[in-house]
């Protein structure tokens, strides 16, 4: 589950840098932010047959949080220090999250 889980956070990165490189060329100067991960939170339910909402309120904060982490790096150029080690915390806390 753990390694479905880092390919959801993978394209939430990738989406996320994407959004990031749209908004600059278009010259709006900032990205949403993907404001809603809720696509995000939606395949992890999935993938662990989530039913339990206090469960899934929380993955969804860490998502959020991940997501803000991402922007934060993006914003301040420092996308290159944003690396699979962010992946790897964030699965392992939402692994521990569903098992709990």
């Amino acid at each position: 589950m753990k390694t479905k889980i880092e390919k959801v956070l993978t394209k939430l990165k990738e989406d996320a840098e994407l959004d990031m490189k749209d908004s600059l060329e278009s010259g709006c100067g900032e990205g949403d932010g993907l404001e809603d991960v809720y696509p995000y939170l939606q395949s992890i339910v999935k993938i662990a047959n989530l039913t339990d909402n206090k469960k899934s309120d929380r993955t969804y904060k860490v998502l959020k949080g991940f997501n803000d982490e991402a922007f934060f790096h993006l914003y301040e150029c420092m996308w290159d220090q944003f690396d699979d080690t962010f992946i790897e915390k964030a699965a392992n806390k939402i692994e521990k999250i569903l098992v709990d």
